[in-house]
């Protein structure tokens, strides 16, 4: 079976690293393409990510948090990890064009067409998801 191919928004913060630690051996995605700032685009992850991260992702380069580069490298989907409001714009051009997006962050939380999800409360949501793309926010 072939890997689900993710992209990671916001890959180089707290919890982005995280988020690249749990990806790392996980049976179903590779972590595909690693998204951040201008600040830390072009550079290797292992020079601006936060904390220790896995030994795989070090020398993988980090792109800038363009939506349409992130169109263009036919991630499968995105975990979103960014924390400012540039996220809610990204997210919702990603959705658009047909990416489902998993967000940990604030900006489209309250849109009445993300769900919040809590795995242990309230996952039959996710059945509701009619679209391609969409956005799903946790809680």
């Amino acid at each position: 079976m072939d890997k689900i191919r993710v992209g990671l928004i916001g890959s180089t913060g707290i919890i982005g690293s995280l988020i690249s630690k749990m990806i790392v051996d996980h049976p179903y995605f590779e972590l595909s393409n690693m998204y951040a700032s201008d600040r830390s685009a072009n550079r290797k992850y292992g020079e601006v990510a936060y904390g220790n991260i896995p030994v795989k992702y070090e020398d993988i380069l980090v792109k800038e948090s363009d939506a349409d580069l992130i169109i263009k490298d036919k991630n499968d989907i995105i975990f979103s990890a960014v924390s400012d409001e540039r996220a809610g714009i990204i997210e919702r051009r990603l959705a658009e064009s047909g990416i489902p997006v998993f967000t940990n962050a604030s900006a489209n939380r309250m849109e009445p067409d993300v769900p919040i999800i809590i795995p242990e409360i309230n996952v039959d949501l996710i059945k509701r998801i009619r679209s391609r793309g969409f956005i799903i926010a946790n809680g």
